[in-house]
């Protein structure tokens, strides 16, 4: 009968443990998916933020264009005074 109890019990402890080491790896998993989507979230905010400083550079660089040929044209302008 104690036999029977001992190996009932290490059975159930054995039991516990599995079903906590599942839990756990299950609880590790999803952490890492978690981390993982954090990530890529975090690339695609990188990737906005440097098409929109390519887009302020490329509007910048137009305007500088355009202020220049205007500077050139009174320039011209002027001597020819």
């Amino acid at each position: 009968m104690t036999r029977l109890f001992l190996v009932l019990g290490i059975i159930l402890l054995l039991a516990t443990f599995i079903w906590m080491l599942k839990n756990h790896l299950a609880r590790d998993n999803k952490i890492d998916e978690l981390r993982k989507v954090e990530l890529e979230s975090d690339l695609m905010d990188i990737d906005k933020d440097i098409a929109k400083e390519k887009a302020h550079q490329k509007n910048v660089s137009s305007e500088i264009d355009e202020l220049n040929s205007v500077n050139n044209k009174n320039e011209k302008e002027s001597s020819n005074d």
